[in-house]
């Protein structure tokens, strides 16, 4: 850790608002001279006082260390707050409970290592998330595979869990979340994915002027959710009239979806589903999906959208014809 940081971070915020040396230390029951020495980086808060600083300043014990605001979303930044509150907490009790002033000292200085490391082993594995690779500090891995060729490996760490998707074109997305954060991906059938398209097909009612309509999907991702089935997918959609043995594509629609399905029994209902309107494209996609699905979106798009649905469509065109 930095401590000229860390000192600089305090000084900033304590200014930021409007709070003098003297009004920190009384709320802290510290003098004004340790308020000086941490803001100038000559030595540390004490263990002890962590939690109550933070919430003066109005940062994380994470932030703290860090020496700098750290953006993240707010399961995350919570999460590895909780831990790290309960151990300094952990840390207040021994050493309220504690009689002899070498074993305060000693009890102490071991919490303060622990909580040096865990914070440390966070801060590494958050930030190799946000950059798209994977945890150094996983002593704990579970791998399965779902969609075709794609995986999931799980990455567990301390007090926190890693989750990889690894696409056939080779792409990682991560997610970052707790160890009770269960993610399932469920192969679905091709009755229950025929069942979808054939729904969505019949909602989008694109058919017009006597044209033939064919839709492909591409399931892209699922999880449970109580009794419900989530599966975000693309489908796309052409219609086509047939004139004198000429194929004149008529309208042409393709979007992601996000589709709820109903457990019964050993079987799936369709429920409902949704999907971006073309208007305020970017704020409907933030609402609907999650970040890997977003992420599973740009990479389907970008790579695989218009040959893997063009040639799936063509393919139906082609079956229809020679009937």
């Amino acid at each position: 850790m930095d401590n000229t940081k860390i000192g600089g971070f305090i000084a900033k915020l304590r200014k930021e608002k409007n709070i003098t040396q003297k009004e920190l230390a009384d709320s802290l029951n510290v003098t004004n001279k340790a308020i000086s020495k941490w803001e100038r980086g000559i030595c540390y808060p004490d263990i002890t006082i962590l939690q109550d600083l933070c919430k003066i300043l109005d940062i994380t014990l994470i932030e703290l260390f860090n020496g700098e605001k750290i953006s993240t979303d707010s399961v995350t930044n919570d999460f590895a707050n909780h831990i790290l509150e309960d151990s300094v907490v952990y840390s207040q009790d021994i050493i309220k409970n504690e009689d002899k002033r070498f074993k305060k000292r000693s009890i102490v200085f071991s919490f303060s290592i622990i909580m040096v490391l865990i914070i440390g082993i966070v801060i590494v594995d958050y930030n190799r998330y946000l950059n798209y690779k994977e945890p150094a500090f996983s002593f704990f891995t579970t791998t399965a595979e779902y969609h075709e060729n794609d995986k999931i490996t799980e990455y567990y760490g301390i007090g926190y869990k890693v989750i990889e998707y690894q696409t056939k074109n080779g792409k990682n997305i991560l997610e970052f979340g707790s160890y009770f954060k269960k993610k399932v991906n469920i192969n679905l059938d091709q009755k229950v994915i025929d069942m979808i398209e054939e729904e969505l097909k019949n909602n989008n009612k694109m058919s017009r002027n006597g044209s033939e309509c064919f839709v492909e999907s591409k399931i892209l991702s699922t999880e449970e959710l109580n009794n419900n089935l989530i599966a975000y997918l693309w489908l796309a959609e052409k219609c086509y009239v047939f004139d004198n043995n000429e194929t004149i594509e008529d309208s042409a629609f393709s979007s992601p979806f996000k589709v709820s399905l109903i457990r019964r029994e050993n079987d799936y209902v369709f429920n409902k589903f949704d999907f971006p309107n073309e208007s305020n494209y970017e704020s409907q996609i933030d609402r609907l999906f999650p970040k890997a699905v977003k992420i599973l979106i740009d990479v389907f798009y970008a790579t695989e959208h218009s040959e893997y649905l063009n040639e799936s469509i063509s393919k139906q065109v082609d079956e229809f014809i020679q009937k």
